[in-house]
C-alpha cells in the first residue's frame, strides 16, 4: 500500500485494512462490528451530498466508500439511515455486543466550514437524534434559551467529586452577534448551586436562570448542603525550624460533609505574602490540616495564614507569631 500523506486518517486506515506487515487483509478489521462488506476497497473522492433520513438534513462529504449491509444482517437488527448522490448508503446502524455501532461512511470536513457560516445547526441536531434513535442518549444537562429552545453551540463537562457535582459550560464565541445569552440551566432538586468562578451562591437546584458570553466558560457546583462557615486554628506561638499544623474545616449542617479545596496562603510580617507557601488544599471530608515548616532565617514577628473556600468564596484567617 502506497501513502500519499502520513496524516492521522491514513494511519487509520492501514491498521483496518491492512496486517501486521503492511499487507492488505482480506476483510477489515472492523466490518463484523458494524455490519457491513465492501464491494471492493476504493476509496470515492470528489464532492458530493449525503443525505441523511433522520432529520431530513444533507450536508457535503468528499470521501464515501462502495459498502452495503452484509447478506447475514437482518432487516430487524440492521438500519441505513442516508444515501449520497451516487446512490452509497451512509450512517449504517447494527447491533453488536451490547450495545449498537455506526458507521457513517461520510466526513465531517464541511462542517467546520459551516460551523463558520452559523450553518450547522441542522447537523449538530442530525447527530444529536442519532444518539438518541441509536441508544437513547439524551443530553445530561441541556442548556436552553428562556423561552425554551436549546441554546445550542456550547460543550458542557460534567464531574463529580464524591457528592459534589461540577458542571463546566463553554458557549462559542461566535454565536448570537457576540452577544451575551440569558439561559436556563437544569441544576437537579435537592442541591445547592453555586457560581465556581464568581463565588456566588445562585439558590436551590432546579432551573436556575443565569447569563452566558460568547467564548467565556462558566462553572458550577451543585452540592448537597449549602456552604456556612470556614474555620483557620493556627497556634499562638512557633519557633523557626519547626513544623507548625493548622487545622482547618468547612462548617456545614450536614453529617455528611462531602471534598472541599481551599485556597491558603501565608503572609509575613509587613504584608508581603510568602509565595512559596502558598498551595491549594484538597479537604477529602471537610477537613485537612496545613502544615509547613518556617525557615532558620524567617522574619520574627506576626505572621497571617488565610484560606478562601474554592465553591462558595467563604474565607478565613488566623495569625501565629514565629520566634
Amino acid at each position: 500500500m502506497r501513502l500519499e500523506r502520513n496524516d492521522s486518517r491514513r494511519r487509520t486506515r492501514i491498521q483496518l485494512f491492512a496486517g501486521a506487515h503492511g499487507r492488505l487483509r482480506e476483510k477489515p478489521a472492523l466490518d463484523d462490528v458494524f455490519g457491513i462488506k465492501r464491494e471492493n476497497l476504493e476509496v470515492r473522492r470528489g464532492r458530493a451530498k449525503v443525505v441523511v433520513e433522520l432529520g431530513k438534513t444533507q450536508f457535503e462529504t468528499v470521501f464515501r466508500e462502495p459498502v452495503v449491509a452484509a447478506n447475514d444482517i437482518g432487516e430487524e437488527t440492521y438500519r441505513c439511515h442516508g444515501y449520497h448522490d451516487d446512490g452509497s448508503q451512509a450512517f449504517f446502524e447494527h447491533p453488536y455486543g451490547s450495545g449498537k455501532a455506526v458507521y457513517l461512511n461520510a466526513d465531517l470536513y464541511s462542517y467546520m466550514d459551516m460551523r463558520r457560516r452559523g450553518q450547522e445547526r441542522r447537523v449538530r441536531e442530525l447527530f444529536a437524534k442519532l444518539l438518541v434513535s441509536v441508544n437513547h442518549l439524551f443530553p445530561p444537562f441541556p442548556v436552553k434559551r428562556q423561552y425554551g429552545s436549546a441554546a445550542g453551540r456550547m460543550e458542557v463537562t460534567r464531574l463529580r467529586d464524591g457528592n459534589t457535582w461540577y458542571y463546566g459550560v463553554l458557549p462559542a464565541f461566535d454565536v448570537d452577534d457576540k452577544a451575551p445569552r440569558p439561559v436556563i440551566l437544569p441544576f437537579p432538586e435537592g442541591r445547592h448551586v453555586y457560581d465556581v468562578r464568581a463565588h456566588k451562591y445562585l439558590g436551590p437546584g432546579g432551573p436556575i436562570e443565569d447569563t452566558l458570553y460568547p467564548g467565556r466558560p462558566a462553572m458550577y457546583a451543585a452540592l448537597p448542603y449549602p456552604v456556612d462557615g470556614l474555620t483557620v486554628r493556627a497556634p499562638r506561638e512557633v519557633r523557626r525550624g519547626e513544623p507548625v499544623e493548622i487545622p482547618i474545616v468547612v462548617a456545614a449542617r450536614t453529617d455528611d460533609m462531602g471534598p472541599h479545596a481551599v485556597r491558603v496562603e501565608v503572609s509575613l510580617p509587613g504584608g508581603r505574602q510568602a509565595e512559596y507557601l502558598a498551595r491549594t488544599l484538597y479537604l477529602s471530608a471537610g477537613e485537612g490540616t496545613f502544615s509547613f515548616v518556617p525557615a532558620l532565617n524567617s522574619p520574627k514577628g506576626r505572621w497571617h495564614v488565610s484560606a478562601v473556600e474554592a465553591v462558595s468564596g467563604t474565607d478565613a484567617s488566623a495569625h501565629f507569631d514565629v520566634r
